[in-house]
């Protein structure tokens, strides 16, 4: 996609197909799956987590970062009574020597719902550039670099407090709709990819007092009360995808080069594998089917190589992993 929608009119098919894809990102080559300048495949939401919930979702997709809190990766995002704290990050690939610099969120719009339905959400508009509402988001990030032979990944994990609800409830907004611009520059050759991710921020189904809230608020402003139902089962929390594992492992050496990607999903959903969307991206040579679970990769030449894949469901959940090989 090389161009993003108006700001000031965003249809809501369109959002909800690229909510569910995580995230659109500039990009001008044919073959997807090349490494010849740097790209940001996915963007995660992590939401501040405590023991409890942590042990009610297994730590599936939970990580502990710098600050020492548990934080699990969730889409769709909630909103509280009070502030949640989350954590977004930005991973960005690229071949050996094109190092990222510049990882930064550059703007957060809030889009206000046009019109709610019994059923279906119809329109969003009057698209507002709301990034001082969301002071954290504009710090520096705190900066990683995961590999940097052959294939670099780099990440950078910044702050994002999502308000409170009376910064919607107010507005009559029972699902806010936001999008947060990135841009991530080349320190070679000023490269950059730009991108953005649209997201729904749903009242937290587990949040009675919230809801308490919002019953009486859609009862004066006269919404349906199917509609608020179809809100509160859109906003079912995602578990998203485990790579279980890789191969060939990182660091291993191979003249021929096969890859068995094997994905599971933690979930009770009785077909979470037809959910699944798989991308790789090679530094060089040739790849086979570049979203099968097993495709086969024939790097050309000699010396290190790399390849990342990504996946993602339907529902936001994203994983990712990567290896770098001394090809013989």
């Amino acid at each position: 996609m090389k161009t993003q929608p108006p700001r000031t009119a965003l249809p809501v098919a369109l959002t909800v197909a690229l909510a569910t894809m995580g995230l659109q990102s500039c990009g001008d080559r044919e073959e997807l799956h090349e490494l010849a300048q740097l790209r940001v495949p996915l963007v995660q939401f992590f939401l501040e987590a405590d023991a409890a919930s942590v042990a009610k979702n297994k730590t599936v997709g939970c990580e502990k970062f710098d600050d020492g809190k548990t934080y699990c990766q969730q889409y769709p995002l909630y909103v509280g009574l009070m502030p949640r704290n989350y954590k977004v990050r930005l991973v960005a690939i690229s071949p050996e020597g094109q190092a990222a610099k510049n990882m930064r969120l550059t703007k957060v719009s809030s889009y206000t719902l046009g019109r709610v339905g019994a059923t279906t959400l119809t329109s969003f508009d009057k698209a507002e550039d709301v990034t001082a509402q969301f002071p954290s988001a504009t710090k520096a990030p705190v900066r990683k670099v995961l590999s940097s032979k052959a294939l670099r990944v780099e990440q950078a994990l910044f702050d994002f407090t999502l308000p409170g609800a009376a910064s919607y409830l107010a507005k009559k907004t029972f699902a806010p709709v936001y999008s947060i611009d990135y841009e991530v520059t080349s320190a070679t050759g000023g490269r950059a990819d730009v991108g953005f991710v649209p997201f729904f921020a749903y009242p937290d189904p587990n949040d009675a007092d919230l809801w308490k809230l919002i019953d009486a608020e859609a009862a004066k402003a006269g919404v349906d009360a199917a509609a608020l139902a179809a809100i509160k089962q859109r906003a079912k929390r995602n578990t998203p995808p485990v790579i279980a594992s890789l191969a060939p492992k990182n660091g291993s050496k191979a003249a021929n080069v096969k890859f068995d990607l094997n994905v599971s999903v933690a979930a009770t959903d009785t077909d979470p594998g037809a959910k699944l969307r798989l991308q790789w991206f090679t530094t060089r040579g040739k790849l086979g089917n570049q979203r099968a679970r097993k495709t086969s990769w024939e790097p050309e030449g000699t010396g290190p190589a790399g390849v990342f894949v990504v996946a993602r469901d339907l529902q936001g959940g994203l994983a990712f992993n990567y290896s770098v090989i001394n090809v013989e």
